[in-house]
């Protein structure tokens, strides 16, 4: 059982699913919930978290937005090093890597499709280490999916929102 690989129990599960329910509920009120004293719920939460069980997360919802949300799969000779710089674009939302012909999943946020295509094309299409690309346009998701994104190059890099901007690129250098 998950609970067994997690070293959880039944109040731990609660206590998450309230949290995943709605994550502004103060402790107070999650002890309220659960009919548990405050330092009881915040003793949990500390060892939820030290775990890396429970985590606290901001972001933007992807579905309520109009942002283009772009899955790219492919191969890489070199994921970590690759990982390691892409990780620096202004759009890059995570990554993973997966197992099967392609080793790599990742996810870019853009203003529109253009500005996804160019990253491909720039920043993975020319790089001889990378093979298999594919491109999936995500158009909603069942659940929130939060996504983080340094938006304060928008303000300080104008060629990373521009199309043509990757020639430009100081935050990703040659991949």
């Amino acid at each position: 059982m998950i609970t067994e690989k997690l070293g959880i129990d039944k109040r731990d599960v609660e206590l998450l699913n309230l949290y995943m329910q709605n994550p502004q509920y103060s402790q107070s009120e999650v002890a309220q919930l659960m009919k548990l004293s405050q330092p009881s719920i915040n003793a949990r939460i500390a060892r939820l978290k030290q775990k890396g069980i429970l985590s606290f997360s901001s972001g933007i919802n992807f579905n309520q937005t109009h942002l283009v949300l772009v899955r790219v799969d492919f191969s890489a000779k070199n994921p970590k090093e690759l990982l390691d710089r892409i990780k620096n674009c202004s759009f890059f939302v995570n990554a993973f890597n997966v197992s099967g012909k392609q080793n790599l999943s990742l996810f870019l946020a853009c203003e529109e499709l253009k500005k996804a295509e160019e990253i491909v094309n720039k920043h993975l299409r020319t790089n001889q280490d990378v093979s298999d690309i594919t491109m999936t346009i995500l158009t909603s998701s069942v659940k929130d999916f939060l996504i983080n994104l340094d938006m304060t190059r928008e303000v300080d890099s104008k060629h990373c929102y521009t199309i043509g901007g990757c020639k430009e690129c100081e935050n990703v250098k040659k991949i």
